[in-house]
């Protein structure tokens, strides 16, 4: 079972909608989410999201009226990919079960935190 994620934090790039070959939509997005370490220092992490079905249709629709604001909830992983330089990496991602989002313009006055919690039944939320 793969741990559940709740990520808050700003939508950092563009998405990209796409569908399945049976007709499910599909949505690719970015979030940012911040914390400060024990020195005070602002550590920043980005998760690439990924929703599919209704979710992503709501996501687009929420996107293009000016959304820039997330609160994400789903199944974390880390992706592997080999960088332009060779070398091995990860990146964070989360597969969406939950997303609300809304236009948000200060970012000092929020402090997103990121969350992993482990649920015994992934079914709590459903897609």
């Amino acid at each position: 079972m793969k741990p559940i994620i709740s990520v808050d934090g700003f939508v950092t790039r563009n998405s990209s909608f796409s569908q399945t070959k049976d007709g499910k939509d599909i949505a690719h997005f970015s979030v940012s989410s911040y914390f400060k370490d024990s020195k005070g220092e602002k550590i920043t992490n980005y998760f690439n999201v990924t929703a599919v079905g209704t979710l992503a249709t709501i996501v687009k629709e929420r996107l293009e009226s000016g959304a820039n604001y997330a609160h994400v909830r789903g199944e974390f992983s880390l992706d592997k990919y080999v960088t332009k330089e060779g070398l091995e990496a990860t990146s964070p991602s989360i597969f969406a079960s939950f997303v609300k989002m809304h236009k948000d313009e200060v970012l000092e006055d929020k402090k997103p935190q990121q969350h992993i919690e482990r649920y015994g039944n992934k079914q709590a939320y459903s897609r």
